[in-house]
């Protein structure tokens, strides 16, 4: 904020007399005269000219030297921004390297018919979320893992339907990821991908990547999916954030 001095040097470099300051700036003519004064004794300069001239060169270099802290600043920010894109990507890469270990460690599981147990510790140890669910209403969840209990969840609450699996899911989203799978599965494929969220049992909401698995219907046996859902919460708040406008 201008200090009365400077008020009073910009009205009277546009003209004004001490009266008209002194009305429009609501004080005496007297007053005006007091900082007249005041402001010749600090700068050493007698006549209001010289006073007008020293204050529009000084203005002129804090102008100056504001734009370079301003320059300074949208430096930084940008430099700020490319190191939380480059945090982003490298979680990306992460993300993926996971999934891709998971599909392996799964296959490996599948090949060996190893039991539920070792896929559970597996799941817990990659912070994954799996479950296995009719691919048709009810959806009702033949296998849930362990870590559902990072939800708030047992994994009983769904394999004995206390709990429908519609539930884990955001109320907005279970019917927007549901239409994309069945969309990809008419396509023709049978390995999906979606990006939704799920709630936890205290409400807490969570941005998931899953990664599932369709197995058609066979004589005897309903078709299925098998999901692998992987918390990104984290990696989104960064997205998020390099993508701010103010750290463009």
């Amino acid at each position: 904020m201008a200090s009365r001095g400077e008020e009073i040097l910009l009205l009277a470099a546009s003209g004004l007399t001490d009266k008209q300051i002194a009305e429009q700036l609501c004080i005496s003519t007297r007053t005006v005269e007091g900082h007249w004064r005041r402001l010749r004794e600090s700068s050493g300069t007698n006549n209001r000219a010289g006073l007008i001239a020293r204050h529009y060169e000084n203005s002129k270099i804090q102008l100056a030297e504001a734009n370079l802290a301003l320059k300074s600043q949208i430096e930084t920010l940008e430099s700020e921004r490319i190191h939380l894109q480059q945090l982003s990507n490298q979680n990306s890469a992460i993300l993926q390297t996971e999934i891709n270990q998971l599909y392996q460690e799964v296959n490996r599981l599948k090949q060996n018919a190893k039991p539920t147990d070792e896929l559970n510790s597996i799941v817990i140890k990659g912070n994954v979320l799996a479950f296995r669910i009719l691919a048709e209403a009810p959806y009702n969840c033949l296998y849930m893992s362990d870590s559902v209990r990072l939800f708030g969840y047992r994994p009983t609450d769904f394999t004995t339907n206390q709990v429908p699996i519609t539930q884990l899911f955001h109320p907005a989203d279970f019917a927007t990821a549901w239409s994309k799978a069945l969309a990809q599965i008419e396509s023709g494929t049978h390995r999906l991908e979606r990006k939704y969220r799920i709630l936890s049992k205290r409400g807490e909401e969570r941005t998931i990547l899953d990664r599932c698995i369709y197995e058609e219907a066979t004589p005897g046996q309903p078709a299925t999916l098998s999901v692998f859902a992987f918390d990104i919460t984290h990696t989104n708040f960064l997205d998020a954030l390099t993508d701010h406008p103010n750290l463009k």
